[in-house]
């Protein structure tokens, strides 16, 4: 059989081109239908890569929703590439395999404990994870390419400058449609992302992407000048958008990326001289427009009015007593959802807890994408994990100041939890991964693993659509509704036929049937939310229809449910003192005062 010989370059840290590899690689040679194969799976992915970024729509519950459901149906399309190609290889199933062995691992572990009430939620988060780590998978083979590489980070960069853009134009006012106002959100900037720290995050990981571009070598001779000003143009863009997202973490993570993916040792003064005065003309123009969403964000960092800095402070309480209460296999894969409330009370209740800030909204995540790994997964999970981190640690290149971003990132919010952002990661590890791999002479690709990851993909988008969209969507439809003060009751009512579990519209059609006096109704909904969710707004609910139908022993069980989770709540404790007895009172009232809560003399007959 006849070899091709080729000289990848050895990229260092700055993904700058330094000296060749000391041995030349020796490939397979690639015909025809692999390489029609490979295109197919390329297009597709990198196409893949801008779309998820972009998609969104207000006719599901998130946004998130519609970006996974986007890449579910790339991946299946990716799928089909391995076909057109003959088949894959089993290097990037074995380079992936700490990541693949930890989720089922933690799906075993998950359906086992007491501590997985929520079943579905372990289906969901596998199904979720799954789709991103076949993702990765299909792409490795492409990524040991330097061709492919170059052209996955360059969709990694459009996909950041496109959501830039759109940033800007909501910033300005210019698409309410598509970007609206809602009441009590003051977020100006949020793009695609619905979340002005997922927006700054991404930016961030575009920009570590494109500064060492800017300040090193732009690569290639072609076109060079045109090369370095589209750099520069992106490098503004991503930047002027990093500074309007007001996300602190955002900002940490953008300057921890650049320094990772900073060329040390092939700087040009010139170009740094540019990029230091655009960056400061930047800064400076967003200070001068915006104060209050640059210089007083860092200023007011944990000051009086951080809420999002002192509320995470409680969300990590909260998570820590999580890992504390089942620290080798975790409360289960997915369930963080359904057991945050119970245990950020438990920080609340311990001793100085009072001395968190704390509200009734119901957190989905920990924030901070390792903590909540631990609180889901144990040492299980967390040893899998590290192990897949060691052998990226092993590696340096052109990806690195990307990835290094997207870690800086999830230190402190649900990154990873986004569906462009975990693909983005986990994409620039795998090309970090492929990097300089060799290949056997005697090693051929799999068509049996090329049919079964193809069947894999199909079977995922269907999970998708089945477990996350099509509940999110008909949820969504009767939001909607209600929002707009019509009658919604017949769509909560088509939401809850489907047979996937959607406690979040049960809790809702019950509060609907409340509005509506059918307070009977609206209780028995509310008794079967709580076997499915345990937020404290739901057991508020509760205490109210419980007294309203008579069920008093429900009610003070609801009602100190509640408080355990938000013990500042008045209603809640109004109405569990005005079911106490007398000698009850004084320890209520005593315990009251600890969260500042006045119960007046006639609290009992204010109920």
């Amino acid at each position: 059989m006849s070899l091709e010989e080729t000289s990848h370059e050895a990229e260092g840290a700055n993904g700058s081109a330094t000296e060749p590899a000391p041995l030349p690689e020796l490939v397979l040679p690639r015909g025809t239908r692999r390489r029609l194969g490979d295109f197919w799976c390329g297009g597709v992915l990198c196409v893949a890569v801008v779309a998820v970024t972009l998609a969104h729509s207000y006719r599901l519950v998130y946004f998130a929703h519609a970006k996974e459901f986007v890449l579910s149906a790339a991946v299946a399309a990716a799928a089909i590439g391995l076909l057109l190609r003959g088949g894959v290889s089993w290097r990037g199933a074995r380079s992936l395999m700490p990541l693949w062995l930890g989720l089922l691992v933690a799906v075993a572990l998950a359906l086992g404990p007491a501590f997985a009430r929520t079943p579905w939620r372990v289906v969901e988060e596998a199904v979720r994870l799954g789709v991103l780590l076949l993702a990765t998978l299909i792409a490795y083979d492409l990524a040991e390419q330097r061709a492919w590489r170059a052209r996955l980070r360059a969709a990694l960069v459009a996909s950041a400058v496109s959501a830039a853009l759109l940033g800007f134009v909501q910033y300005a006012g210019l698409a309410p449609t598509w970007f609206p106002m809602f009441e009590g959100n003051d977020q100006r900037a949020y793009s695609v992302f619905a979340n002005q720290d997922l927006f700054g995050g991404y930016m961030a990981l575009g920009l570590a992407l494109v500064f060492p571009r800017v300040v090193g070598d732009s690569g290639g001779t072609r076109c060079l000048a045109l090369r370095r000003a589209l750099y520069l143009l992106c490098f503004a863009v991503l930047l002027g958008a990093l500074l309007l997202s007001a996300s602190r973490s955002a900002w940490l993570a953008a300057i921890v990326g650049m320094a990772a993916g900073c060329p040390w040792r092939q700087l040009r003064p010139r170009r740094v001289a540019v990029a230091a005065f655009l960056a400061t003309a930047l800064v400076a123009a967003a200070i001068s427009v915006a104060p209050d969403r640059t210089i007083e964000r860092v200023t007011g960092t944990f000051g009086p009015e951080d809420d999002g800095g002192h509320l995470r402070l409680w969300f990590w309480a909260g998570a820590f007593e999580m890992v504390r209460a089942a620290p080798i296999s975790g409360v289960g894969l997915g369930n963080y959802t359904f057991w945050s409330p119970y245990y950020q009370g438990v920080a609340l209740q311990a001793a100085g807890g009072e001395r968190y800030v704390h509200n009734g909204l119901h957190t989905t995540d920990a924030h901070s994408e390792p903590l909540q790994l631990l609180a889901e997964t144990g040492l299980v999970g967390a040893l899998c994990c590290g192990w897949m981190l060691l052998r990226v640690l092993r590696r340096r290149g052109a990806e690195w100041g990307g990835l290094a971003a997207s870690l800086t990132f999830a230190l402190f919010n649900a990154g990873f939890h986004s569906a462009p952002h975990a693909l983005a990661a986990l994409l620039l590890a795998c090309m970090l991964l492929a990097r300089g791999r060799r290949v056997s002479l005697h090693e051929r690709d799999s068509t049996v693993l090329a049919v079964v990851l193809t069947g894999l993909a199909g079977g995922l988008l269907f999970a998708t659509y089945w477990t996350r969209t099509l509940p999110s969507w008909r949820l969504a439809a009767a939001e909607n509704v209600h929002v707009a003060g019509q009658n919604p009751l017949a769509l909560y009512e088509r939401a809850l036929e489907h047979p996937w579990p959607n406690p979040e519209a049960r809790e809702e059609y019950g509060m609907a049937l409340w509005e509506r006096g059918a307070a009977h109704e609206a209780h028995e909904q509310f008794l079967v939310a709580v076997g499915e969710l345990d937020t404290a707004r739901l057991y508020l609910q509760l205490g109210r229809s419980s007294m309203e139908v008579g069920d008093i022993g429900t009610a003070w069980s609801a009602f100190s449910a509640c408080l355990w989770r938000w013990p500042s709540n008045d209603e809640a404790w109004l109405g569990i003192y005005g079911l106490a007895d007398d000698e009850e009172r004084p320890a209520l009232e005593a315990h009251a005062r600890r969260w500042r809560i006045p119960l007046p003399a006639d609290a009992a007959d204010s109920v």
